[in-house]
Parts: C-alpha cells; structure tokens; sequence
C-alpha cells in the first residue's frame, strides 16, 4: 500500500538478532562477487545480513537502474544488516497515520535516517537440509516510502517450513519512484529513464538470487515472491512487468493495491493541458527551487525551470537530499499523508501502459505464474481512524487512546473501504488472472480477530486489520500486552484468542510454504489442513480460504467474491443509509478519503445511481458540511 502499517508491524514484530553474532566457519559460502561468512541464527539457522545486491545508487545512479556490486577481495563478514534507505523516521510517520496532521506539524517533527548506500539483502535457510530448497523472497512492505527488510526475523518459517527466506532493501519514496522529463535527457537506457527504480532494484536482487542462491541451499528455479502492503503491490507490479520474466515461480500478494499513475499525473504541473498530481515531479520542481530561495514564487520558479537546460535541471535535482524532497512533498501534497510519494509509473518497460490489473486480463500480458492473492477482513479499519472527524487520538492513563465522536460513521466507512480493498487488491484481480490461467490462482481472506479492542473507552472491536498478517505468517509469538509499540499496528491478541493466533499461525506457515514448494497451497506442507481449492470464475464455484480459528469459524473456502460496483449497489440498499443525501454524503467522504489511492474517484461520484449525487448534492457542498 501502500500504507505505513506492514512496515511498522515488520519492525515492531521482529525477533531481535543477537547484538554480536559471531561468524561460524560453516557459513562460509561463494557467490560471483566474492567470499562471504554468515552466523548461526534463532531457530537454529544459517544467517547471512547484509550482502551487497547492487552497487550504491549514488551520485549519477541516483535515479538510474541499479549497477552489479563490485567484486571484494577475501571473505566478507555478513554479520550485521546493511543500512536502511534514506526514509522519514518514525515519529512523524506514525502521528501523520495514527492521526491526521498538517504539513507544519510534520515538518516541525519528522528527522531522517538511512542512507543511500542501502541495496542489501539478508538469506535465512535451515541449517539441516541438505537438498535445494524453495526459495521465499519477501518485499517489505511500508507504503514503499519507509522500512527495512533486514530488520525482520524470518528464522521461525525458514526453520519449521524448511525453506530459505530472503529479505530485501530497496530504494524508498521519490528516491525509489520519481520520473522527470530532464532525467531522459541524454544517454541512460529505458530502465534508466523507467522511474520505476524501486521495482528495479528487486528485479536486481532477483537476478542475484538467481545467480547465487544454489550456493546457500536455494533452488533457483522455484522462487515465490511475497509481500504485505507495499510489498504485495510491488509483487503485482512484477508480475507484470516484462523485466521480471523468469526470475520467479510463484507470487503471494498480500493486501497490495494494484496503484499506478501515467507518465503525465507524474511529470506534468496540475495546470497542464494534461493534469499532473500536486505532487507531480514538475510541482515539487518548483516547490524545491523556492525552498532553496532559488525562487521567490511559483511563477519566478516556472521561469527558472523553462531557461535551464535538462542537464542543468538533473544536476539540481540530484544536489538535493531526501529530506528536502520530503519536505517539499510535505508541502505539495496539500497536507495529506506519504502515502502517494512513491506510487508506480505506467511507463512501459517496467510497467505496461494499461496498468497492471488491464495486463492481467491480456493473455500474454504478464508472467504467467502461480498467484496466491488475498486481503484482511478489516484492511481499513486503522486508517479510517486518522481522520479525526471520527475519532480524536489522545493520551491515556495506560498510553494512547481513541475517543470516538462519530462512531457510526468510523463502522460505515471502515466496512465500506475495506469491502473496496477486498475487492481491488484480491477479488477482481484473481478474477481477471483466472479466466487465463485456471487452476493456478488461489484466493485468500485473514478473518481471525481474536484480538484487543482499540484502547479507549469505547472498547470498538478492532478486526482483521491490515498488516495483521505479518506476525502470523513469519511464526512471531503471540503478543498479550497492549503497550505504546502495539497499539495500533501489532494487534495484541486477547488472552482467550492465543490459541486461535497459534492455530492460524501454523496454519499460514504450511499453506505458504507448500505453496513455495508446488504452486498449490493444497492441504498444507503435511496434508493437515483442509483443501485450498484454486479460485473458480464459475457461479457459487470455490472462491477464496477464509483464515481463520476454529473459534471464528475454522479455515472454510468462500464461494463468494466482491467487485467494485457490487460493493457500490450494496451501499445503494444498506438500511443504516436511508435517504439519498446519507448514501451520497457516505461516498462524498470514500472519494475525499486520504489513502482511497483511487479505489472511489469524482467519477464514481458522478455516475452513481444514474447521477443522482452529483445532481441533487453537489460533492463539493457536501464536503464543505462535513469536514
């Protein structure tokens, strides 16, 4: 997602790494760049953090296709993981999504970290097998504009599913996404000029694994791609893209919306013939050359960037750092959110001009690989809470806590945004994937929910949330206590649902895992579980597994599926919404949401229920009554 969720979950859910690992000679293995020696990890596994992928991106690569590494001489030590990428720290991501702030407040709290030196990836395998194993690489998720893959403790699935797991870094926010006319100009090949440099960096790091992975046990010719979030759309991307062809077998995406603008919304300034974003490349142009007093004004900026060569504008850009593009992002983007400073650009050589769901629906319009897609129950529940029209964010007695003000409202637009993040991240796409390649898609939805109420008076339930599936899915141990790490983006399960998070853990890991290893999920890595049929286009055919406990209904398959319009005819009937002006005041906030990425849009306002909306209330009226 695309959202900050997954990422915090991945660092708050981490097992720690010992501080001061010692290098065990058993470890030592030889890749094409040189020698390198790993430690023996939790559970018993051969861990290597830290190995160089690709050259630093740095300088004249900063904004280019990633580079082999250089070769080393003796044996590296991969003892400790590599620094993350240049990313805004926690404080004010969190407080931008734990509650709705503006761009001064962000800008007085945030600080940065990371560095650009930062294309790294960290290998997990057990330490007893003695045959090729599949091969599990994880993209971390983070909205694509913050998290670090090496922070995350694989070892529990790499031991008990006998796989080797490998995590990644990869270039984060305008650093990973950012397309500019001037950085076309001149020589550079199509990946150069993609924008797409994220989505670059892990097809590099596919290729090493490729090319090295059989020297730590892994079978390079069976490698699932998996994430959550962001991660889950960048696996959709890759999929999709036709650089990535045959560096994987199979994919899981996990509650990944399929997000992408053109060429235009990201380049062009919002008053072009062809509308750009506010936070189009050419808006935070201008905004940086005023920032930097290069400009008095948005004008005296225009005539700055239409007087300067390409290569004088490149030079500009790449002279500034990732805090002063954040900050003129910040700026830009009309005090909403991060989480559209990094979204994929239809460029057609990473991703195809009809986007990545269109090229699903092509017959050889992807790669052709088993897919295992799902959603959470409850995707939006925690996002819903940031606009503070319906809950305030407020300190308690025991740490953070919500106050609702308009409960109704927060039940109605989480059930509706997550029904629409059900539908456009799994149903639809699965859909699309199926009438190509029967039999080899298979849906999933997390419904466990045994876990703690948001904290406050209130006590609301807080669901299946998104990132809910990052502790499960990695084995971590059930988590009890609420506390100040916890509170919105590792659910601490109740006390009685510790059972049921252990039943559903176990249950991820081998369907997962046999998964990896046949393109299947079957009856788990021990035929111990109920059978995953392959999703079905037909009517009432078997649809999607529904995860859950035996408590909450056991691990069922569901034989229906969502689409956008149906969700959109189900508001039309929902008895809570009784007159007109309640349904379209309901979809006048969906399109105004801060993290819709597009799933509502003005459109759908104006063509709902025959234009009913947009002739009897005027959207932007409505929005002016409900702020």
């Amino acid at each position: 997602m695309v959202a900050l969720a997954a990422s915090a979950a991945e660092r708050k859910s981490e097992s720690p790494v010992p501080k001061a690992p010692t290098a065990d000679a058993s470890t030592i293995r030889h890749t094409q760049y040189g020698d390198i020696i790993g430690f023996i990890g939790p559970h018993d596994t051969n861990t290597w953090l830290g190995i160089p992928f690709a050259r630093p991106p740095i300088g004249s690569l900063r904004w280019r296709a990633p580079l082999p590494p250089e070769k080393w001489q003796g044996t590296r030590e991969a003892l400790t993981i590599g620094s993350q990428c240049p990313q805004a720290d926690g404080e004010a991501l969190l407080a931008q999504h734990g509650k709705a702030i503006k761009s001064a407040e962000y800008l007085q709290r945030t600080s940065y970290s990371g560095n650009e030196d930062c294309l790294f990836l960290n290998i997990r395998t057990p330490r007893a097998s003695k045959k090729a194993l599949p091969v599990m690489f994880y993209i971390h998720g983070g909205a694509n504009i913050s998290g670090n893959g090496g922070t995350l403790d694989t070892s529990v699935l790499a031991a008990t599913q006998e796989v080797v797991v490998v995590t990644i870094n990869y270039r984060l926010g305008l650093f990973g996404f950012f397309s500019h006319p001037a950085l076309r100009a001149g020589a550079g090949s199509a990946e150069d000029h993609s924008g797409n440099y994220a989505l670059l960096d892990q097809i590099s790091a596919l290729q090493w694994v490729r090319d090295n992975i059989a020297a730590f046990g892994g079978d390079p010719g069976n490698v699932t791609i998996f994430g959550v979030s962001a991660g889950g759309m960048d696996c959709m991307a890759l999929v999709s893209s036709p650089l990535a062809a045959g560096l994987f077998h199979r994919a899981i995406p996990m509650s990944g919306l399929a997000t992408t603008r053109s060429r235009e919304e990201a380049e062009n300034y919002t008053d072009n013939g062809i509308r750009g974003l506010p936070v189009s490349s050419g808006e935070l142009l201008l905004q940086l050359l005023i920032q930097n007093g290069k400009a008095s004004d948005r004008s005296a900026a225009l005539r700055w960037v239409s007087s300067s060569q390409p290569a004088a504008i490149a030079a500009y850009l790449r002279s500034k750092s990732f805090a002063d593009f954040d900050r003129a992002y910040s700026i830009v983007s009309d005090d909403k959110p991060s989480v559209t400073a990094a979204i994929l650009v239809r460029d057609g050589t990473v991703i195809p001009l009809e986007g990545i769901p269109a090229s699903y629906s092509k017959k050889n319009g992807h790669n052709r690989v088993p897919v295992m897609i799902g959603t959470t129950k409850d995707e939006d529940r925690p996002y819903v809470l940031t606009e503070s029209r319906y809950a305030d964010l407020v300190s308690g007695p025991e740490g953070f806590e919500y106050h609702f003000k308009d409960l109704k409202g927060y039940r109605l637009m989480s059930e509706y945004m997550s029904l629409l993040w059900n539908a456009e991240a799994a149903d639809e796409l699965a859909t699309a994937l199926s009438r190509d390649q029967s039999g080899q898609i298979f849906g999933y939805r997390l419904d466990w929910d045994e876990v703690q109420p948001w904290p406050g008076p209130d006590r609301e339930p807080r669901g299946a949330v998104h990132s809910q599936d990052i502790p499960l899915v990695f084995g971590f141990p059930p988590v009890t206590e609420m506390n100040s790490t916890n509170y919105r983006f590792v659910p601490p399960a109740t006390k009685a649902g510790v059972a049921g998070y252990e039943e559903v853990s176990k249950a991820m890991m081998s369907y997962w895992a046999q998964f990896a290893y046949t393109g299947n999920p079957g009856k788990g890595r021990h035929g111990e579980l109920p059978q995953w049929q392959p999703w079905s286009n037909a009517s009432n055919g078997p649809k999607f597994m529904m995860l859950n406990s035996k408590a909450g209904g056991g691990l069922r398959m569901a034989t229906q599926s969502l689409t956008k319009a149906a969700v959109l005819e189900r508001l039309a009937r929902d008895p809570r919404l009784p007159t007109d002006q309640d349904r379209c005041d309901l979809l006048a906030q969906m399109v105004n949401y801060h993290i819709s990425i597009r799933r509502v849009v003005p459109d759908d306002y104006a063509a709902y229920r025959g234009g009913i909306c947009a002739r009897q209330f005027p959207m932007k009226e409505v929005l002016q009554r409900n702020p």
